[in-house]
């Protein structure tokens, strides 16, 4: 199954919720691609990314490029149209989220307001506690 996402607009973030197979059906760059996408047209500030029903894994090296070109795309797409900062929470399952969290640090160490969570309601809270200035 190929990677697909339906966004939901909420009152604080939208919401967008993937499904398909990380091993087989999508790249990192797609992706980011429909997360940046999103960030651009809707100007978000809150982002929340349900990837409850992806399935697979990913090897430490495929996360490692993840957390580097999410954040580097969102700083390149941000600074290029001067848009509002995000916050980005993403939700996901065992091993599709790293017990580890690698993906989250590599791109919060390269400048990201990122939390990977396994639990939809503590995702919630920690983007609606995030600042939108």
């Amino acid at each position: 199954m190929a990677l697909t996402n339906k966004i939901e607009k909420k009152p604080e973030y939208i919401q967008m919720i993937f499904e398909g197979d990380s091993e087989t059906s999508f790249t990192n760059e797609a992706l980011i691609k429909q997360i940046i996408e999103v960030y651009v047209a809707h100007k978000a500030i809150k982002i929340l990314v349900d990837l409850g029903k992806v399935t697979g894994d990913r090897t430490t090296t495929q996360r490692f490029e993840l957390g580097v070109l999410a954040a580097d795309k969102y700083h390149e797409i941000q600074s290029k149209l001067n848009l509002p900062n995000c916050s980005f929470a993403a939700v996901g399952n065992e091993p599709v989220v790293d017990p580890n969290r690698f993906t989250e640090t590599v791109a919060v160490n390269r400048g990201l307001n990122v939390k990977v969570f396994t639990e939809m309601d503590k995702a919630i809270r920690w983007l609606a506690a995030q600042s939108t200035e």
